[in-house]
């Protein structure tokens, strides 16, 4: 550590020597043209996996349609944390050293904490630089030195990374039923609420919308416990989701018990949901 600090601070005075002289006799460096990690077209991935030390890998596939995670749940990917990820083939690499030319143990690159693969090119992610915070990214046979906003999301559980739309991508709802009541569509944009409540046709048409577009505000792992109640959403294709209600008060949260996972709702959305309140008898 102290022999990486002393190279660092070295370098450090060297370039500001440099500045210095080039002040003091008025001549302007020309600025590097900025370079990036790799000249990868993310376009072209179509398979990631994050791999971490003593934790299971997760793994994301694309096969002409949705980013979906693979391992260690099945279901849909959230779209923006994979864009994080596809984002580091355009990283600007601010420094390059060649792998030859320096210790991979100094900067935990010898046996990396955190590996990224996209399709076949592996990204090793090793210690920070200690005067500019930097991340060593090991590509190939160049250490990199990049922008340190990526590897905190690397170290996160797998569910930061599943989309937060309760519903599938582009599912259409034909049915929700409640306990003691049932919203059915009869036509395209035609919807009728069997409930026994005065409901206005543009209320029951604003729940329609709330359940088609509902969004959690996390997404976190089952933890097994007693259900309310349940809600079952039967999709235009003839596929039921079933969702077990575990909390209604004062945040409602919606199991789904066959994907290992509950969806938190935020109260904003949650209210748009239960004409009349929730039903928990």
């Amino acid at each position: 550590m102290q022999s990486r600090l002393f190279i660092n601070l070295l370098l450090l005075i060297i370039i500001l020597g440099v500045t210095l002289f080039l002040f003091l006799t008025g001549q302007t460096p020309e600025d590097p043209a900025p370079q990036s990690i790799s000249q990868i077209d993310p376009q072209g991935i179509n398979e990631i996996v994050i791999q971490r030390q003593a934790r299971e890998p997760i793994r994301f596939s694309r096969r002409a349609g949705p980013w979906q995670m693979i391992s260690p749940y099945r279901v849909a990917a959230n779209p923006q944390r994979i864009d994080a990820l596809l984002k580091l083939l355009a990283a600007q690499s601010a420094a390059q050293l060649p792998l030859a030319e320096v210790e991979p143990g100094r900067l935990l690159l010898a046996d990396p904490e955190i590996t990224l693969r996209l399709n076949d090119e592996v990204f090793a992610f090793g210690d920070t630089n200690p005067l500019d915070k930097k991340r060593y990214v090991l590509y190939r046979d160049t250490v990199h030195l990049v922008h340190d906003n990526l590897y905190p999301q690397l170290t996160a559980g797998p569910t930061f990374f599943i989309s937060t739309r309760v519903l599938p991508e582009q599912a259409e709802i034909a049915m929700v039923q409640y306990p003691h009541m049932r919203l059915v569509q009869q036509q395209a944009g035609d919807w009728r609420l069997d409930s026994g409540l005065d409901i206005k046709q543009d209320e029951v048409l604003a729940l329609s919308r709330a359940w088609q577009e509902l969004t959690a505000s996390t997404v976190q792992a089952y933890q097994s416990q007693p259900a309310l109640y349940e809600i079952a959403v039967q999709l235009q294709t003839g596929d039921s989701l079933h969702f077990q209600v575990v909390s209604d008060l004062p945040e409602l949260i919606l199991a789904r018990t066959d994907l290992g996972l509950q969806y938190h709702i935020p109260p904003y959305s949650s209210e748009k949901l239960f004409p009349g309140g929730p039903d928990t008898e």
